[in-house]
Parts: structure tokens; sequence; C-alpha cells
């Protein structure tokens, strides 16, 4: 919800005149025992250039905020030190979708009216509505009911600090100010999220304030220490970013299955794991229950990006919903994308459709070995620059495959050997020498020229990297495949 503004007031003489008291249970009330007073009464209207009753309710609020009715509020006698009413307009945008979007409409003051509503029992939003001291309100222009609400709205002190410019003197020249001792009251919506966290929690407990935003999914990853009160950050989390947020859910396990994907636990909101993610301009339908997406590496999809042109035919090894072979899709002449996990092909094919690039792009459902070794031994590989292989976990292992792809072609057949992208995990001393080592091994030769970088620390002591490499022609040509590597093995 978004900040309220709460004035701050000096105790006076209690007025005469007594409250009348409103129905209904407001989150907004200030503090029972704040004493009465002379203060302002607070007029809030919630209007809308896209309705047709707002212009009568806002030129009604601007002649009480001109001061046209402060004698009859004050109950026919003029004067008085300062306006008996204070006047707030927040313009909607709950309207814009009959086609005149309002330049001045805000979701943050639809969010403020949401409030209201729900504070004061309502069932509905509306415009123009009039919010009368955060404890009554009206849906009507009529002149004589506001000012009877206002009339009879419960008052408070007046605001407390004051500063007097006197008349200068000739002989002195200063300024005096008088400061006055006041009380002032900030509810829960005031406070950001890693505050309120921070007085919730136990004290010396580390404020879980960063989280992945897939869509309208926060994904938390929540440490031992925070399992007691995970529902507790949950709800203060979706409280503290809705309406963009509408689900929190938290990682139960770590990543073990073939498929990627992840175990989820919803914490608070709605409980549907299917949204839509923005990347590069392009749109993504995923369900985080069955397919996998991090939104932390889009920043390295980009550099990858970047490095491909117009001429390049692009292997998508393990390519998920397509945030990578998509985007790519719009660059190159041509790519061809794989993934095992028989959802994420669904998705990436309905996501070629939705962003009208299923022309430029071919999918396949296959183990990310025999993809290899299908696409290299067809007419389809021949033409291959690029290769992306961003699985972490096994992708480097998974390097074997090119082994022996040329075996059954000619070396002088005008054969194409890309570029090779490798993603892994290390968590050794040296992650490149590491890494380097492994990507020698699975090709099983020593002279790899390697271009090795850090792309983040995912975890204390473990870090992603990113290898590029030419494929060697000894090794797209090398007798030893993995089908001689396994007998040997087995003997």
């Amino acid at each position: 919800m978004s900040r309220r503004l709460f004035a701050c007031f000096r105790g006076k003489k209690p007025s005469s005149s007594t409250s009348k008291p409103v129905s209904g249970n407001n989150s907004a009330a200030v503090s029972a025992d704040v004493p009465a007073g002379d203060g302002p009464v607070l007029v809030q209207l919630f209007s809308s250039q896209g309705c047709k009753t707002s212009p009568a309710a806002e030129m009604l609020m601007s002649r009480l905020g001109r001061g046209d009715f402060d004698a009859q509020i004050r109950g026919g006698e003029d004067g008085g030190s300062g306006s008996p009413a204070m006047v707030l307009v927040f313009h909607v945008d709950y309207w814009d979708y009959k086609g005149w979007k309002d330049p001045y409409g805000s979701s943050q003051w639809t969010v403020r009216q949401k409030a209201y509503v729900e504070a004061l029992n309502l069932d509905t939003m509306f415009t123009p509505q009039l919010v009368v001291q955060g404890r009554s309100q009206l849906n009507e222009n009529e002149e004589e009911t506001l000012l009877k609400s206002i009339s009879e709205a419960p008052r408070f002190p007046s605001p407390a600090f004051k500063v007097l410019f006197e008349e200068a003197k000739k002989t002195d020249a200063s300024l005096s100010f008088e400061l006055v001792k006041c009380r002032l009251t900030l509810f829960y919506d005031y406070w950001p999220m890693n505050e309120v966290l921070e007085a919730l929690l136990p004290k010396g407990m580390i404020v879980p304030s960063a989280f992945e935003m897939v869509g309208h999914i926060a994904h938390l990853n929540l440490r031992d220490e925070h399992l007691p009160y995970k529902r507790l950050i949950a709800k203060v989390v979706l409280d503290k970013n809705q309406p963009k947020i509408q689900t929190v859910v938290n990682k139960i396990d770590p990543i073990h299955n073939d498929f990627r994907t992840m175990q989820l636990e919803v914490l608070a909101g709605n409980h549907s794991l299917v949204t839509m993610v923005v990347e590069n301009g392009l749109r993504f339908h995923v369900d985080l229950a069955r397919v996998y997406w991090n939104s932390k590496l889009g920043t390295e999809r980009q550099r990858l990006l970047l490095g491909f042109d117009q001429n390049d035919v692009v292997c998508d090894v393990f390519a998920g919903v397509g945030p990578i072979a998509l985007a790519a899709a719009r660059i190159v002449k041509r790519v061809y994308a794989n993934d095992l996990n028989p959802h994420a092909v669904e998705f990436m094919e309905q996501n070629s459709v939705v962003n009208k690039l299923e022309k430029r792009i071919e999918v396949f459902n296959m183990d990310g070995r025999r993809f290899i070794k299908a696409m290299f031994s067809s007419d389809k590989g021949q033409k291959v620059t690029q290769v992306v292989m961003n699985l972490p976990k096994d992708a480097a292992e998974s390097l074997d495959a090119f082994r022996g792809v040329y075996n059954d072609r000619y070396r002088d057949e005008g054969l194409s050997f890309p570029t090779i992208h490798v993603y892994g995990f290390s968590k050794a001393a040296d992650p490149e020498f590491d890494f380097h080592e492994r990507i020698r091994i699975a090709l099983s030769e020593v002279a790899v020229d390697v271009k090795m970088r850090k792309v983040r620390l995912v975890a204390p002591g473990k870090w992603m990297l990113c290898a590029s490499f030419i494929l060697p022609k000894s090794v797209a040509f090398s007798r030893k495949t993995i089908n001689c590597l396994v007998e040997e093995r087995d003997n």
C-alpha cells in the first residue's frame, strides 16, 4: 500500500462540539488518546478524467479548498485561524481501459483508494469518492451533505510546528522561530519493507530484503533461521510490493532433477505460478512449477547475445523456455533450440508464436548429447556457427558429445567449427583453472584455447563461469567417441 502522511498535532483546548461516531473499522484512524482540537478536516477526492461525474466533484473540491464554505463549516462564524478543511485530490487509473488514459492517473492512488475501501468495509471502488477525515465516505456531489460530514467529523489539535516571520526591525534583521513539542504517529503503511522486517524479526537476525521477481511472483531464498517466520516475512513482502507482486514463494530444496524444476512453497498471495516475464523486449510465459527461469541471468544473456550477428546460425542445447534462443532469433539467420523438459519445449513453442518468431526457430525435445549428435550428423550442423550450453550443473561433462561428430565426413568438406559457449559451477580455490580442466577432460584434448569469464558468485565460494572456445578440429574428427569410451570403461 502507499504511504500515508499523518499530520503532527499539538494539544490545545478541546473543542466544544462533539464528534459523531462513524461505523466501520478504519485502520487509518488516529489513536484514541489524541485530544480533540481545532485542526482541519482532511477531505480526499478519488477522481478520474475517464469518469463523467468526476468534474462536478472536482469543482466542489476546488471551492472547498478556496475557502468558499469556511463560514458554513464553522457554523456561521466568520474568521478563525486557518481553513477548517484540507483538500487532497487523487486521480486513479482503473478507468484507463475505456480508451482515454488519464495523464494524472496513477496505480499508486488506486492502491490508496483500495486501502480506504477495505478500511471502511465497502464492496467496490468507484469515482468520484470523497473520504472525510479517513472515517467516512460519500459518493455524491451534494454540497450540503459534504459540508455536514465535515462539520460532524472529529477534529484533532492544530499542526504543532509553526514558524513565525516577524517584520525585521531596522536594528535587528533576525527571524524568530517557535518549535512546539508534538506527537507523531506513523502507521504500518508508512514504513518501508526493510524497516518493518527489522522491527518484527528477532534482534540481530539478517533481514531477508532481497528477492527475485518473476512476473507477478516474488521468489525468496530464505535461510534456515528465517523459516519460523517465513509467512510473516512473505506477508510483509506482499504488502509492500502490491500490486506489482501478487504471489510470494520460497524455494524448499535445491534443483536435483533433470528438468531443472524447483520445489516452491507458496507463502502469501494467490497460488498461481503461471506468469509472464518481459526480457529484451520479448514476452515469455512460464510456469515455475514445471519449468526453469532465472531473472538474475538476464544481464548475462544480454552479454552473450551481443556477440551474435546476422550471419550466425545458433544451436541452443539447453534452451528452457527460450530466453536466449528467441532473443537470438531476432538477430541471426536461424536458431535450433532444444530442451529435455517437454513442458519447457511446450512453453518455448508458445513463446515463439507470441513473439512472432516461430518461422525463425526450430524446436527439439531431446537429451542434450543426443541433440548435439543429431544436429552435427545432419546438413543443419554444417551451418552452425554458435553453440550455447547453459546448464551449469552438467554442461561441461556433456561436451564429450562433440568428439567424433565429423567422423563420417571428409576433412576438406568446408565444415563449420562453431564457437561453443559452455557454463559451469566451480567451488575450487582457482575456479577458472578447475573449469578449464573439466573442459579438457570432457573433450579429451589438452590444447583447447578457452576464453574464461566469471559470471557471478551464486553462493559463498561457488562461482558460475562461462567458457568460450572454437571446437577443435582434432575433437570433431576424433576416433575416440563416447561409445568407444563407454566400451573401454566397461572392459
